[in-house]
């Protein structure tokens, strides 16, 4: 990843710059990216960081990316789905593993 300054490699705030020239260039790609992606795996670290810097901001919200445009508005509503669905699914994953182990009862 690169960022701001230009050097390789770097974790960037600034995710701006890069989005352009990685992300929209190809709208296909980026359609790929989203829709292939691995909403079971997310990483605790990016829910965290979405919690500590994003959710809290007045401006993430659906009424503000309405304003923006469709494009934005539709990715808000992605991320927006993906934070939903990961606690979901982190707080079912009690009564799944014990659905698991069930299942593996009743097969023997």
């Amino acid at each position: 990843m690169k960022n701001v300054e230009g050097s390789l490699g770097q974790k960037e705030e600034d995710y701006f710059e890069t989005a352009k020239k990685y992300l929209l260039t190809d709208p296909k790609e980026l359609l790929d990216l989203l829709k292939n992606y691995d909403k079971d795996k997310i990483p605790d670290s990016i829910i965290k960081n979405l919690e500590r810097k994003i959710m809290p901001d007045p401006d993430f919200c659906l009424e503000r990316a309405k304003t923006c445009n469709l494009a934005v508005k539709y990715l808000f509503s992605w991320a927006q789905a993906m934070y939903d669905y990961n606690k979901v699914f982190t707080q079912t994953k009690p009564l799944r593993d014990k659905l698991e182990a069930t299942r593996k009862v009743l097969a023997e």
